[in-house]
């Protein structure tokens, strides 16, 4: 018994021949730490929604510190 070429029978999942549209860029941040504050929110770490280096005035990785 012969076994097929699972490449040929196997189709992809992902279609890469549309590229008329550049990925969508999920990461966001605020535009300022007077923003952050009126959702309530200060102290942002690196790495969680809404850090930016701009809102880190002193590099210490929180931002909008209260």
């Amino acid at each position: 018994m012969e076994i097929p070429n699972v490449g040929s029978i196997i189709e992809p999942c992902v279609d890469y021949s549309d590229t008329s549209s550049p990925p969508v860029n999920s990461y966001w941040s605020y535009e300022n730490c007077s923003e952050a504050f009126e959702y309530g929110v200060s102290n942002i770490r690196v790495g969680e929604e809404g850090y930016a280096d701009h809102l880190d005035r002193d590099n210490d990785g929180i931002a909008c510190e209260r």
